[in-house]
């Protein structure tokens, strides 16, 4: 699993990409032929930018363009992240089969761009499904297996649930990870935690890292809080988080 400080690297890469992406000299009020062009064959930086502008607008054709974007096998790292950044921020469907598409080891071999990509598909689908990268270099063969489980369990969602409305991806992948807090693995635990705690501002003093058994009363607490708020739960897009309530 990527490390803390490799999770720091690619926060820490994200925050430059759009810090260099508000610096190219891109007008913010360029048309959107213009901006299409400057995604397509400008600097890397202008291509942020240029991506970063179409997102904010949701103009006609942003996620057909940054798909073709994010890709590219060619494409440098900070513009890839910008343009997953992108594609996520705009919320279609459409978008996902490629983001899928980049947990593979095979397609991306950056480990922090899978791991970025996990992260980010399981803030949009609220979807609380433990991704594991691993360094085929340093790390034993039967990592790949877990690796590979990791990507098959996405893809099994996706299949799953695609048709499905943005409540029931709540109701599935929220219930989900409350039924991970009880895992025997402590970095599911934490995974799980860290999903819920991002996903409802909660987190009720759920310690992933004691032993099972003295997570009782937390995990009841959470319990109790899903059943009392299961069916009025619901996505605040300014918030950035989920709400209960009308």
């Amino acid at each position: 699993m990527v490390n803390d400080g490799d999770r720091r690297s690619y926060v820490i890469a994200l925050i430059l990409a759009a810090a260099l992406a508000q610096g190219a000299d891109v007008p913010g009020d360029a048309p959107d032929d213009r901006l299409a062009v400057l995604v397509e064959r400008g600097s890397p930086e202008e291509r942020r930018r240029a991506m970063q502008i179409l997102a904010d607008r949701r103009a006609e054709g942003a996620v057909s363009l940054v798909v073709r974007v994010a890709e590219a096998a060619e494409t440098d790292l900070l513009t890839r992240q910008m343009a997953v950044s992108c594609l996520v921020s705009l919320r279609d469907r459409a978008a996902i089969p490629t983001l899928l598409k980049l947990l593979k080891p095979e397609v991306v071999l950056d480990l922090t761009l899978r791991q970025y990509v996990a992260d980010r598909l399981a803030e949009w689908t609220h979807q609380c499904i433990p991704f594991f990268v691993f360094d085929p270099a340093t790390d034993p063969p039967e990592a790949k297996k877990i690796e590979d489980a990791s990507v098959n369990a996405w893809m099994t969602w996706w299949l799953e649930d695609r048709a499905k409305t943005e409540a029931e991806w709540i109701d599935r992948g929220i219930g989900r990870a409350i039924d991970l807090l009880q895992s025997p693995d402590d970095a599911v635990r934490g995974l799980a935690i860290a999903h819920l705690k991002a996903q409802t501002d909660l987190d009720f003093d759920f310690d992933p890292q004691a032993d099972p058994g003295p997570h009782g009363d937390a995990v009841r607490r959470w319990d109790r809080w899903w059943v009392e708020n299961r069916t009025r739960i619901r996505w605040d897009p300014v918030l950035g988080r989920l709400v209960t309530g009308e």
